[in-house]
């Protein structure tokens, strides 16, 4: 996830700083060392791309949990997160609104449906 002001990059990083764990990281986007704002231990694990910055860039907000994973704001200059107390089955994509208090994401359980669309197409007198 980019900042707001796109100076910085969030991602985790697996098997960091140790293989039982892994890591809220930033990085320049200009370029520089990455480093580790959060870390959390198995089995707990980060939501694969499940990041989103607060407008003043004082925090990341992340997914994390073990068997549920919940909506965590994390200070980026240190220190423990907040558990916001939100959590669902198969949460995923965090996006922080414009408005700075709200935030979107994914969630629910998979399940294969089949449409059928019938009688769409424009009959031929429709298309004179």
């Amino acid at each position: 996830a980019v900042s707001p002001d796109e100076r910085l990059l969030a991602f985790h990083l697996g098997s960091y700083p140790s293989p039982d764990m892994s890591s809220l990281m930033v990085v320049p986007t200009a370029g520089g060392e990455a480093r580790a704002v959060y870390s959390i231990k198995a089995p707990q694990q980060f939501t694969f791309g499940a990041f989103t910055w607060s407008l003043d860039m004082k925090y990341i907000y992340a997914l994390f949990g073990a068997e549920q994973q919940a909506i965590w704001q994390i200070p980026l200059e240190g220190g423990e997160p907040l558990k916001i107390g939100l959590g669902r089955p198969r949460m995923k994509i965090l996006r922080m609104n414009p408005d700075g208090r709200t935030i979107a994401f994914q969630a629910g359980e998979p399940k294969t449906e089949v449409w059928v669309l019938e009688h769409f197409l424009p009959t031929e007198n429709a298309r004179r």
